[in-house]
Order: C-alpha cells, then sequence, then structure tokens
C-alpha cells in the first residue's frame, strides 16, 4: 500500500514538472522564430505605431529588480512626428 502512495506522488511530481516546462518553454519557442521581416510585414505601412520603452533598475547583491523608466514612444508616420511620454512610477 505505501508503495503505490510512493508511485502516485512520483507521478505527479513528474506531471507537474512536465506542465511547467511547457508552460516555460511553449511562449519561449514562438518567439525564437521572429525575425525582423516577419515583423516588419505585418505592420501596417502609413500607420501610427505605439511602443513601450521600460528601463530597469538592478542594484547590487539583490536578487530583483524594478522598472525604474516607463516611456510610452508614439509613432505617427503620416505627419512624420514622434511623441514620447514619460510615465512616473
Amino acid at each position: 500500500m505505501k508503495n503505490e502512495s510512493k508511485q502516485k506522488f512520483i507521478f505527479t511530481v513528474i506531471l507537474l514538472l512536465i506542465f511547467c516546462l511547457l508552460v516555460i518553454l511553449l511562449p519561449v519557442d514562438h518567439f525564437r522564430f521572429l525575425s525582423a521581416e516577419s515583423i516588419e510585414s505585418k505592420a501596417d505601412r502609413g500607420k501610427d505605431i505605439n511602443i513601450l520603452i521600460l528601463g530597469i533598475d538592478a542594484r547590487p547583491g539583490e536578487l530583483n529588480s524594478r522598472s525604474d523608466t516607463m516611456i510610452l514612444a508614439s509613432l505617427h508616420p503620416s505627419i512624420e512626428r514622434a511623441v514620447l511620454v514619460w510615465i512616473p512610477r
């Protein structure tokens, strides 16, 4: 009886590990094959483009990092203008 519960536990742990690997690796695999050409071809020419730029603050001795700068860049090709908006934390 004890052997069966140990086997169930090991089986559950293995399934959980496989699930975690799939959750981590599938999104990475999706972006691995993107190229500049494929991204550029999907953008509508002449339409406005918004880009969020994040700066990261990592201090020595700390494991976690934080975003310290947020800038929204809005590109307007039709009028040949770009607008930058700084967003406070």
